[in-house]
């Protein structure tokens, strides 16, 4: 009787100390999985995902067999698959918990990882929506999109102008600076806003979803007050959804 106790208790403690000592590490993001080195671009997971968005409303061909990935109704494209494809497609996971070398090695983790992390959440269908790091805004109607505050902009631009200087610290995660654009004649006037807090705080107004994709959002002021964005969409400032 004492002997089956001491084993339950030992294994009780064994399980204790496993449990504390596990760290789990949750990749969720575009910019996260490229830190982390999976490479989304062309990760086997991310082509498979983006062509699965691609034959959402359409009409997909393997060889001669037709197949409706939707109602006909609503169709918009033709897809023709191969076989490939279609393994391709059976290969795709919303999101796997990667915990031994062998699942490392099956989802392109570089091993490395699990020397300090025992598990490993990748989020693979938000990850392969690839969102960039920073969302660049500027243009207006990029700012209505995302509900940016243009009066508390124009306002920070206009003190930073006043200030003549190159460079402003507002706080830990808001900066304004002023760089040379790429045409190389007027300066480009940013603010860069890393977090929800900051957002909140500075009456930015941005979606608070934004901050759970983007590592930043770039600000361009300059373009967005004085009248040079108009209403223009020739910047490169919209999400890339793959969504069809």
């Amino acid at each position: 009787m004492r002997l089956a106790f001491f084993y339950v208790l030992f294994d009780l403690l064994v399980f204790t100390v496993l449990f504390v000592g596990a760290q789990r590490l949750r990749i969720s993001t575009t910019y996260q999985a490229e830190d982390i080195g999976l490479e989304p671009n062309e990760h086997p997971q991310c082509r498979a995902w983006i062509l699965w968005w691609k034959t959402q409303k359409a009409v997909i061909f393997v060889g001669d067999i037709l197949f409706y990935s939707i109602c006909p109704r609503t169709i918009t494209t033709i897809v023709d698959l191969t076989s490939e494809e279609l393994d391709l497609l059976a290969y795709k996971r919303r999101r796997v918990l990667v915990t031994n070398d062998y699942d490392a090695y099956k989802y392109h983790l570089p091993v490395e990882v699990l020397g300090n992390y025992t598990e490993v959440d990748i989020d693979f269908e938000n990850i392969c929506r690839l969102h960039p790091r920073v969302l660049r805004i500027a243009s207006v109607s990029a700012a209505r999109k995302h509900h940016l505050n243009l009066d508390v902009v124009c306002r920070s631009y206009a003190d930073f102008r006043n200030a003549n200087t190159y460079n402003t610290t507002v706080s830990d995660t808001v900066e304004i600076e002023s760089v040379t654009n790429q045409a190389g004649k007027d300066e480009d006037i940013i603010i860069h806003v890393s977090d929800l807090t900051s957002n909140i705080e500075g009456k930015f107004g941005l979606n608070s979803q934004l901050f759970e994709i983007h590592q930043s959002i770039a600000i361009f002021a300059s373009k967005l007050c004085n009248g040079t964005s108009a209403y223009d969409d020739d910047e490169p400032e919209d999400i890339q959804y793959y969504t069809g």
